[in-house]
Formats: C-alpha cells, sequence, structure tokens
C-alpha cells in the first residue's frame, strides 16, 4: 500500500500550503526573525507572535473588538 493512499487531501491544496508556509518563514528570517546558529537558521516564531501580539488583543485594538463583537 502506498502511504499516499491514506491522505484524504487534495495535492494542489497541500502544495499551496507548503509553498505559503516556506514563504512566511522566509519572510521571518529576512526580516530578523531568527534563531539558531551558523549551522541551522530557523525563523523566530515565538518572537515575531510577541511583536505582533498587541494587535491581535481586542482590548487594545479597537476594530479588531468591533469584528468580534460582530461576529461574537
Amino acid at each position: 500500500m502506498n502511504y499516499r493512499d491514506n491522505i484524504r487531501v487534495d495535492a494542489d491544496l497541500l502544495l499551496e500550503f507548503f509553498l505559503t508556509f516556506a514563504r512566511a518563514e522566509f519572510a521571518l528570517k529576512n526580516s530578523g526573525f531568527v534563531k539558531g546558529d551558523q549551522r541551522k537558521v530557523l525563523a523566530d516564531w515565538e518572537s515575531f507572535a510577541e511583536s505582533i501580539e498587541n494587535n491581535f488583543r481586542k482590548d487594545k485594538n479597537k476594530s479588531l473588538s468591533q469584528a468580534v463583537n460582530y461576529y461574537g
């Protein structure tokens, strides 16, 4: 049995996800959100999340608060 037989995800959709994720990782690294050493450089998702945290707090962002209340 081929391992692909058990995957129930459209192959094009899966490829699009991985390509989008790779672009996001490259953008983070290019913007200085990196960790690691000379042998292995990783995107620093935690630092990025902390840097944008206030944008996703509805008590700090009026537009977000309005959207949450609308859909809530």
